[in-house]
């Protein structure tokens, strides 16, 4: 793969509010995501993520039910039924002497990525009822519940936009159901 093929794969990979819900994505699947993420690096090789898998649709459901779905999205409806995710990963840690953020943000980019390659989208959440979701999954009492990721066929087609005068939002969704996401150029990123 080229740096610039890598670079598309990237722009290609967003986070996706709307997906198609008939298209159901098996826990095999999910399982292969997971399985290329656990060979990330990890901060002094702990390991500390443990992931649990939801794809029962009862589940699938109350787990939604335990998100703040699209939270900064304040242009159209919520998703319904049938534009909702049909499986998740929760990502958990267990404890260890260091931080975990650092190996959630590779590991959840990674799964993002590979989603991608395999045909599907994600989004991560951290607005979420972490307690109910605990006790719902019936997670062990010494995990904590640092990430939840869906993962589905896309519903909606995703545009990056310049961020620049006139973007108020970081990501809006116009009425042809097109979801906008505002990005920094690179001259705006680079100091010095």
């Amino acid at each position: 793969m080229t740096l610039d093929e890598f670079s598309t794969l990237v722009r290609q990979a967003r986070t996706h509010r709307l997906y198609v819900n008939a298209a159901t994505v098996s826990r095999d699947a999910v399982i292969k995501l997971i399985d290329v993420a656990r060979n990330v690096p990890s901060g002094l090789n702990v390991q500390p993520l443990r992931y649990r898998i939801v794809t029962d649709a009862a589940e699938c459901a109350a787990v939604y039910a335990c998100t703040n779905w699209a939270g900064g999205l304040r242009t159209g409806p919520a998703p319904t039924p049938e534009q909702r995710p049909n499986a998740w990963i929760v990502i958990v840690s267990v404890p260890t002497q260091i931080s975990p953020a650092v190996d959630v943000g590779i590991a959840a980019q990674t799964i993002n990525l590979a989603a991608a390659v395999a045909g599907y989208v994600t989004c991560m959440l951290g607005a979420i009822d972490r307690d109910k979701i605990h006790l719902l999954l019936k997670l062990p009492a010494d995990t904590k519940i640092e990430l939840l990721m869906s993962v589905g066929k896309a519903g909606e087609k995703v545009s990056l936009e310049d961020f620049g005068p006139g973007v108020q939002m970081p990501y809006w969704r116009t009425p042809d159901q097109v979801h906008h996401v505002a990005k920094r150029k690179l001259a705006d990123v680079l100091i010095g």
